[in-house]
């Protein structure tokens, strides 16, 4: 009993002059537009994409999304308001990717701080770049990007861009 009275005075001291404990932080929301395929090789402008390569691109889109639904970092926003923000852009611009104003009223429409914007471009039959920007809604800055070029244009080479473009955002996920 006395140690408890001696020891007690201490404790409620030392947590007195400590911090008070750090909340665990809040995730940022953010909005994943789908992955975009840019295909420098078609000869026409009006040519439709290779359907392998639409296929391979919305399976990027998916192993995107889920790696940021199960993100510590960022919550990702989803669902029919989401949808029709993107449909929306995508009325007035093919390539979301490339307008700014777009990005900002996707985030404005869903409330999301993070806008994130992905494309793939086919360079040629031998090169493709991968692309992966997260956009800061406020700024309308790169919070943070990865892009890399692979060779070769199949399924492994593609699950090989999309593995690398996770691995090396630099904040991480």
């Amino acid at each position: 009993m006395i140690r408890v009275r001696f020891y007690l005075p201490l404790i409620l001291a030392f947590l007195a002059a400590c911090p008070p404990p750090v909340l665990a932080a809040s995730r940022a929301t953010l909005v994943l537009v789908p992955f975009e395929l840019r295909d420098d090789m078609r000869s026409a402008p009006g040519q439709a994409p290779d359907p392998a390569e639409v296929a391979r691109v919305a399976a990027l889109s998916t192993r995107i999304r889920h790696a940021f639904a199960k993100s510590s970092r960022y919550q990702l926003i989803d669902g029919p308001k989401v949808e029709k923000a993107i449909d929306n852009a995508r009325a007035d611009q093919r390539y979301i990717h490339r307008c700014g104003p777009c990005v900002e009223t996707i985030a404005k429409r869903t409330g999301a701080q993070y806008v994130a914007v992905g494309w793939v471009q086919r360079v040629s039959n031998l090169i493709t770049n991968f692309n992966l920007r997260i956009i800061d809604a406020a700024s309308g800055e790169a919070a943070d990007q990865a892009s890399i070029d692979i060779r070769g244009n199949d399924k492994l080479s593609w699950e090989a861009g999309g593995k690398y473009l996770l691995a090396n955002l630099h904040k991480g996920l």
